[in-house]
């Protein structure tokens, strides 16, 4: 380690300690550790379970073997990888803001992906609630911020990359009106002005002006600069959090050489092949992001955190060569895929990473979702159980589990988790397999789906059928009526908007779970 900056971030603990011992209300000296770590949260955009050679399912798939990410296997090697670990929704800026909040999205009722103040969705059958919070998350809507929070804490906050936190003139368009003091390249913009330099990146990801007209690729940008604001604040000798989040591997799929051309040589689909180059350079950025914390001598005290905001693109711009290259079934096992109900549109890559405090080479199955990451980064930091608990979260911290690898300190299995999407991601109702307003939820082996097209349930045994080919509903109607009663109960308490009938033009009816005939 370098001994120089490691001193510098003791005396820097040591000083914020003496000014939080004196400031009224603040945190006791006892309580301060005495060297805070600096934290990543690396955010992948439309990163699905199988994106990636490690292996997240029981067994190496075709499309592990597919994919070359070995800065992930460094990862998965060294700390602790999550089988079952969760986005909070099936599209995008319901989980970001509900990663910055610690709150589901039905709590917030950000429950869509917000652009514009007026946007609307919805499909022949009903419209989305007219007033879900389209804005997006904003300074003044009273939500707990996670930067700033740690900024209160001592440290520096950076954000790089792709925001989508508020919509378009809004306040919270600015990640730096939601408590980050340096923004890189985030905006209201979801998707990438294109991963090479045009002149949209001037106006879509304010801070790249210098890499205009330079044949850098977007990823290695918002990675470079992201890595020049950890330098400053290692030289200031304070902890920092840095929140890279990649817009990568979201639409447009285009290619990224040098890697594009090792898959177009190994025979993949032109556009698989370029949708695995965008993954290798998603990788590329996590291994830079590595060497350059090594160079600076703080790798040893710096947790990284892996993860993704949902399930990966299937249902368009994927290749439909046949075999596996099918619409809705680029995530198998996984049923289905981004914006979808099904696992394939949730279920997601996850790692902890921190050498000499995670264990390595650890799996663990515990259900985990988006919102834990919030108090967990918070704990890892040194904020006191008793203050995030305050907070009223809808996570769980897993520093426990972290730190130890055992499943016996994390969530219980049969933690319920709940998703709640009132809105229709693009088309109509049957464009997509699962594509269509929904709710759910996952206890145990079993999770439940309830459609509000058809008002439809269904019933699937995740331990025996990963792919949700066999719906259980009807044999299994008591497991499923006790399942659709913690789904509705979980509804009622936080008052989750519901679609608006286009008949009636009121909303639909809460689920009812039906009596079947014995």
């Amino acid at each position: 380690m370098n001994v120089r900056r490691s001193t510098i971030n003791v005396l820097s603990a040591v000083c914020i300690a003496l000014v939080l011992s004196n400031s009224p209300g603040s945190l006791l000296a006892a309580d301060v550790p005495a060297q805070r770590p600096n934290i990543v949260v690396f955010l992948v955009d439309d990163m699905g379970w199988q994106d990636t050679s490690v292996a997240f399912g029981p067994t190496t798939t075709e499309w592990n073997k597919t994919y070359r990410t070995p800065n992930m296997e460094r990862l998965a090697r060294e700390g602790v990888l999550f089988t079952d670990a969760y986005a909070a929704c099936c599209v995008c800026s319901p989980t970001r803001t509900s990663l910055m909040t610690g709150r589901s999205p039905a709590r917030t009722r950000i429950t869509n992906w917000t652009s514009g103040l007026k946007k609307m969705d919805g499909n022949r059958l009903m419209t989305c609630p007219t007033d879900w919070r389209m804005a997006g998350l904003q300074p003044e809507d009273g939500f707990p911020k996670l930067p700033a929070l740690l900024a209160e804490l001592g440290y520096v906050t950076i954000h790089s990359g792709k925001a989508h936190l508020g919509a378009a003139n809004s306040k919270g368009a600015d990640p730096t009106n939601l408590g980050f003091e340096v923004n890189i390249a985030g905006s209201r913009h979801g998707s990438p002005a294109g991963y090479h330099p045009n002149p949209k990146w001037l106006q879509n990801h304010p801070g790249l002006e210098a890499y205009q007209g330079t044949e850098i690729n977007l990823n290695d940008a918002i990675t470079r600069e992201a890595n020049k604001a950890v330098n400053r604040a290692v030289e200031q000798g304070k902890p920092f959090f840095l929140h890279l989040a990649h817009y990568a591997i979201h639409a447009p799929i285009q290619a990224i050489p040098p890697y594009v051309d090792r898959y177009r040589t190994a025979g993949l689909p032109d556009a698989e092949a370029r949708y695995a180059s965008l993954i290798e350079s998603m990788d590329a950025s996590l291994g830079a992001v590595l060497a350059n914390l090594q160079q600076q001598g703080v790798l040893e005290n710096t947790v990284i955190l892996f993860l993704s905001d949902n399930g990966g693109l299937s249902n368009h711009s994927r290749a439909t060569t046949g075999g596996r290259f099918v619409l809705d079934r680029h995530n198998t096992p996984l049923r289905a895929g981004k914006g979808c109900a099904y696992e394939g549109g949730t279920r997601t890559p996850m790692i902890g990473w921190w050498p000499g405090h995670f264990p390595a080479a650890k799996r663990v199955s515990n259900p985990v979702i988006t919102m834990d990451v919030f108090d967990t980064v918070l704990e890892l930091a040194g904020m006191p159980t008793s203050e995030i608990d305050s907070l009223d979260t809808d996570g769980q911290s897993l520093a426990a589990l972290l730190r130890s690898g055992r499943q016996s300190d994390g969530p219980a299995a049969d933690r319920p988790l709940f998703w709640h999407y009132p809105h229709q991601w693009y088309g109509d109702i049957g464009k997509g397999d699962g594509i269509e307003p929904h709710s759910s939820v996952r206890a145990g082996r079993h999770k439940l789906y309830y459609f509000y097209s058809d008002r439809r349930w269904e019933l699937y045994d995740l331990e025996a059928d990963l792919s949700e080919t066999e719906d259980l509903v009807k044999t299994q109607p008591e497991v499923a009526a006790r399942l659709a009663a913690l789904l509705v109960e979980r509804m009622r308490s936080v008052e989750a908007q519901l679609p608006i009938d286009k008949k009636t033009g009121t909303p639909v009816p809460f689920p009812r779970f039906p009596r079947f005939p014995p």
